[in-house]
């Protein structure tokens, strides 16, 4: 079994129970209707396996080597202290989330310190990110371009220097 993720959004709950019934050499991770009638599929396996799933989704992407902690942070098991800045981000769609989380944590270093995927309401979700300012904006920067690039939308906030408000919120 591989260590990339499978991160698919099924156009409704009867075909994500479709695709689940054909997965094979995965781990399930998570399977569960969330916003919009969708239903959200997160499975560890070999990028080939994890590929073939791709073409039923509202929205999918395979995350090659997944980094840990955006799976602890998706899972509420990461740390909340805040650094230097604070990275706010919000997406349409839970895939476009996972997948730029990992972007921001695996290249740029960030520490993520909450995700979180909508359930109800409008979908998608949103999460928090910390580092140094430079780090931080570079993340920012890039996970913006990832949005672009695959048509996905999106909103990345750095905020240099949170208040102590905001840390307030974060148990700082």
């Amino acid at each position: 079994m591989g260590n990339d993720l499978l991160a698919l959004e099924a156009p409704s709950i009867t075909t994500g129970f479709r695709i689940l019934n054909t997965l094979t050499n995965v781990k399930l991770l998570d399977a569960e209707p969330v916003a919009g009638g969708r239903f959200l599929i997160l499975a560890r396996g070999t990028k080939d396996e994890l590929r073939s799933h791709l073409k039923e989704a509202f929205d999918a992407e395979v995350i090659e080597s997944i980094e840990e902690s955006v799976l602890e942070a998706t899972f509420s098991l990461a740390s909340n202290k805040i650094d230097e800045t604070l990275v706010v981000v919000e997406t349409e769609t839970a895939v476009a989330l996972l997948a730029v989380s990992h972007v921001m944590v695996k290249r740029h270093g960030v520490r993520a310190l909450e995700i979180k995927i909508r359930k109800t309401g409008v979908g998608g979700g949103y999460a928090y990110f910390t580092g140094a300012l430079e780090q931080c904006e570079t993340a920012a920067a890039d996970a913006r371009t990832h949005l672009s690039l695959k048509m996905r939308k999106g909103v990345v906030e750095v905020i240099d220097h949170p208040t102590e408000i905001v840390r307030g919120l974060f148990g700082d």
